[in-house]
């Protein structure tokens, strides 16, 4: 569902989603990885960056890293099923990027609700809006904002012009944060939380390494 999001945003050229356009922009300028790869790769270091602000090592992070690699093949894969899509004019460049940020913010609400492992991107906003009793939709705002930044500044950096950052990534920096706050309401109120873990499969992914670790050290 993300996958066609981002690329449905892609294809719209109004601007890269936040949660992709560091990859973006990697992938400009790197250009033999591909748009996917580069997206688990960033994902990976999100996954180091959470367990610095966590001191913690969940298997629950080693999970969301290879969902990021199944996330960043189905990229290419959406890229490549959409390659011949084409858009003339710009209402329908509008419309196609609300319709691409509609299913990502449904998509991040899905998993942040399911106790499965998430994307990095969105396990370290799950971690921190729990671990600092902080609403989703406001950690997600600063983090769209934090990863942006980074964008606007690594494409200056590696071409001196922007690439891939329009107003519509801004926008989406700036909106996906209350987009979800407004759906969530709507979502909890006829679906209920997904529970697909069983009680042993949970705890396998809550245990950290890092403390089993420690213990053995000691």
């Amino acid at each position: 569902m993300l996958s066609i999001g981002i690329i449905l945003i892609v294809k719209a050229n109004l601007g890269m989603s936040v949660l992709t356009s560091l990859a973006y922009v990697f992938s400009q300028r790197f250009q033999s990885i591909t748009f996917g790869q580069w997206t688990y790769l960033t994902q990976l270091i999100v996954v180091i960056v959470t367990v610095f602000i966590m001191k913690k090592l969940k298997m629950r992070y080693i999970f969301s890293f290879g969902v990021a690699v199944i996330f960043g093949e189905a990229i290419d894969l959406s890229n490549f099923l959409l390659r011949n899509m084409t858009l003339t004019t710009f209402p329908q460049e509008v419309a196609v990027y609300v319709l691409g940020s509609l299913i990502c913010a449904k998509g991040i609400i899905f998993f942040a609700k399911s106790e499965l492992p998430v994307l990095p991107f969105d396990n370290v906003v799950k971690e921190l809006s729990i671990s600092k009793q902080i609403k989703l939709g406001n950690v997600k705002l600063g983090f769209d904002c934090i990863m942006f930044i980074l964008s606007l500044v690594f494409s200056f950096t590696f071409f001196r012009e922007l690439r891939g950052i329009y107003w519509g990534t801004l926008v989406s920096a700036l909106l996906m944060g209350p987009m979800i706050r407004l759906i969530m309401p709507v979502r909890d109120k006829y679906i209920k939380d997904v529970g697909l873990e069983s009680v042993k499969f949970h705890a396998m992914l809550e245990m950290d390494l890092l403390k089993k670790l420690n213990q053995k050290k000691v």
